[in-house]
């Protein structure tokens, strides 16, 4: 089983790349970066739009 972990696309010396060619490779890693890119729009939708930072800044009491 191949893990799949974000890439980054800059290597620098304080982040190196640690992929190898094998899990760049797998095709697992497409579908994985897919679904992760899908669940920060949906945690991005809820901060912006729909008020998840308010209620946690001032609980779910005072929101409601």
């Amino acid at each position: 089983m191949v893990p799949h972990v974000a890439e980054y696309t800059v290597e620098s010396r304080q982040w190196p790349n640690w992929l190898r060619a094998e899990e760049r490779n797998d095709p697992g890693l497409a579908r994985s970066q897919q679904r992760r890119k899908r669940v920060e729009q949906v945690i991005g939708w809820l901060k912006h739009t729909a008020g998840l930072r308010q209620v946690k800044l001032r609980g779910q009491g005072r929101v409601e």
